[in-house]
């Protein structure tokens, strides 16, 4: 699969995690909410329930990134590797999911308190219980 078709397919496979909780998944009850968070990432990185049972959003990143390096034919760049910035690829994927995940939902919150956010369970009662919405002109 290309660059090009995993990125379609995330955002497909996204769009349908989002309409399947409706137009408010913050109404949803707590355990309810971090259910679709956890089928939310998921569906972003394509993994699938097989590919890892972990919670921690960096081991899902790196699961992610293997499983892309795989799918291409290819080996990435190893997901622990720090760049120039002393930044590794694993946290770039998931901050940028922690920004996916709020524009797509409409709201926003502290960044410090999502940086504290190591799991799917915490990232999911950060939102749940500190998101305000955006709101849209």
């Amino acid at each position: 699969m290309t660059a090009e078709e995993r990125v379609a397919e995330a955002n497909r496979q996204t769009q349908l995690c989002l309409d399947s909780v409706g137009k408010a998944p913050l109404q949803l009850e707590r355990e309810a909410f971090r259910a679709f968070v956890r089928r939310y990432i998921f569906a972003r990185f394509l993994l699938n329930s097989g590919d890892t049972q972990s919670e921690d959003l960096r081991e899902l990143a790196q699961a992610s990134i293997h499983k892309a390096s795989l799918d291409a034919g290819t080996s990435a760049r190893q997901p622990d590797t720090p760049d120039c910035q002393n930044s590794t690829a694993a946290d770039s994927k998931r901050i940028l999911l922690q920004i996916r995940l709020l524009k797509d939902l409409g709201v926003e919150t502290s960044p410090r308190l999502l940086a504290k956010a190591k799991t799917v369970t915490e990232l999911a009662d950060v939102i749940f219980d500190n998101a305000t919405a955006i709101q849209k002109p």
